[in-house]
């Protein structure tokens, strides 16, 4: 058990809930389906085996609960269980099937209950919001609830912005002749560090080769750039992920207003980011790309 290091927790607010289905929308078109794992494996995965055990689902970080409610309907056999901070909001679980429950818990209190119980252990964009020297433990924590031949599916924000020639940019400066983004700018003030440092990407599969758990030969991972605020040139679905992105950062960041607030940034200073921020999305000058990653693995045995 560790202390509580969470970043910043959605403490179920109804708007926040609905950017995170935004966002469920934005991965489900970057993966063309509900995980970077192709299809058949999941299928054969989460399928019911005569004499066997049901197959079953952990989502940590569930936040709307939405990902869960999906997969339940996908996969009728398996049994869902969604853990978050933040109690799911009763609206999307008015219809939930009765093989989908959610739980309020805290992946960082430990989760001893749910240890070697699971056909996949999934989370996603959630290693971000948990402070940097933590993240280890919890994705060890996650991969012990894996049962054996079990998958874990681990996906997050890459924290690298580029323009559209694919150039790194570093965080935008106050100063009005700044070539940077604007978006790098207000992620760094959020998470209380710059230059912001690609470092779950890494850390992710550095974690599961050290795992004596992980069947090496089958970690695989994904990258997915994502245009915001424009149609991204050649990328598939650009259009409609250009549109989501700039809602969703722009959400993102009044969501994180409180936490500027508390940092002492003043309200006029927020303002002017804010501004600059949306004509960075407006693709107007500078255009910028964002990227994601997925990482998946199995456990030894058979599931």
């Amino acid at each position: 058990m560790l202390p509580n290091q969470h970043i910043r927790s959605t403490d179920g607010d109804p708007h926040e809930m609905d950017r995170l289905n935004l966002q469920h929308k934005v991965w489900t078109t970057m993966t063309n389906g509900l995980t970077s794992v192709p299809k058949e494996e999941l299928d054969a995965l989460l399928q019911r085996r005569p004499g066997g055990p049901s197959p079953s689902v952990l989502d940590v970080g569930c936040g709307s609960g939405i990902w869960c409610l999906e997969m339940a309907k996908a996969y009728p056999a398996a049994e869902i269980t969604g853990i978050d901070l933040a109690r799911c909001m009763p609206k999307f679980v008015i219809n939930c099937p009765n093989d989908c429950t959610f739980v309020q818990s805290n992946l960082l209190d430990g989760l001893e209950k749910y240890r070697g119980k699971f056909s996949l252990v999934h989370s996603r964009t959630v290693l971000s919001h948990i402070k940097a020297e933590q993240r280890k433990w919890a994705i060890e924590e996650l991969v012990r609830c894996l049962r054996p031949g079990g998958l874990i599916v681990l996906s997050d924000w890459d924290e690298i912005i580029v323009d559209e020639h694919g150039a790194r940019l570093p965080a935008a400066q106050d100063k009005s002749d700044s070539k940077g983004s604007w978006l790098a700018r207000v992620s760094n003030e959020a998470y209380g560090r710059d230059p912001i440092d690609s470092i779950i990407r890494f850390t992710i599969p550095d974690v599961l080769q050290q795992s004596a758990v992980i069947d090496q030969e089958t970690l695989r991972m994904a990258f997915y750039l994502t245009p915001v605020g424009w149609d991204g040139g050649k990328t598939k679905n650009g259009a409609l992920l250009g549109k989501m992105m700039r809602i969703n950062f722009m959400d993102a960041f009044d969501a994180f207003k409180p936490v500027y607030l508390k940092r002492g940034f003043s309200e006029d200073l927020i303002q002017e980011w804010r501004r600059k921020l949306d004509y960075e999305f407006s693709g107007k000058g500078q255009r910028v790309f964002t990227r994601w990653h997925s990482t998946w693995a199995r456990s030894r045995g058979i599931c």
